[in-house]
């Protein structure tokens, strides 16, 4: 109890310090994503400030989804559809080489495990394209060209959650056969696809009860 209690405290308090760092910001008219990714490499880079720790369940399942949710609110979805082709081969392409760059790097260089090195690829690869996206709005970058990386960033999150739940499961058991690979993707690709329409839906009431603008 004292944990879960640990992490919804961790929680609480991440979201009071975003929401702070944000309006001092935009007081100061300085971009609020890139003040939130200096105050998170300074509070990592000094050793005695006590940061709260988070397991990967509660960012997975309580601070990524309001992110995704956020990036859809304001994504093109027609456009996505037009460039879904280009989005997807950024997505998928794009997403291995970066797993397979930085596990031969951390195989060769840092000398960890295979699969470790693996891991560690597929968890540097997902990119977060907030404070990229912010910045080709001040400088008035075309709107195709933002919607492309905004849409691979969505894609590649669900891509990344795939595979490093079958990489856990390797590790953890030391193999894994093809079909417990398949029932893996099977249940995160539909799974989320289908808890996602019933959880869409039930925004979008909410949304026209409240007759707010995304409505």
């Amino acid at each position: 109890m004292e944990g879960g209690f640990g992490q919804f405290d961790a929680v609480y308090n991440i979201i009071i310090l975003v929401v702070i760092i944000t309006l001092i910001a935009r007081r100061t008219n300085f971009p609020s994503t890139i003040a939130l990714i200096f105050a998170g490499l300074i509070a990592a880079s000094v050793p005695t400030l006590p940061l709260p720790e988070l397991s990967p369940e509660i960012f997975l399942a309580v601070l990524l989804p309001p992110i995704l949710f956020n990036e859809t609110l304001t994504t093109d979805i027609e456009g996505l559809i037009d460039d879904s082709d280009t989005i997807m081969g950024y997505a998928v392409l794009g997403t291995a080489l970066m797993v397979l760059a930085v596990g031969i790097y951390s195989y060769l260089i840092l000398r960890l495990t295979l699969m470790e090195s693996l891991l560690l690829g597929i968890i540097i690869a997902p990119t977060d394209p907030v404070a990229v996206i912010a910045t080709f709005n001040r400088l008035g970058v075309v709107r195709r060209f933002q919607l492309i990386i905004a849409g691979e960033s969505l894609f590649n999150d669900g891509l990344a959650i795939v595979v490093y739940s079958i990489l856990i499961m390797v590790i953890e058991a030391g193999r894994i056969t093809l079909g417990e690979v398949a029932q893996v993707t099977l249940i995160k690709v539909v799974g989320g696809l289908l808890l996602g329409y019933v959880a869409g839906y039930i925004i979008h009431l909410i949304f026209c009860w409240t007759y707010d603008l995304y409505a």
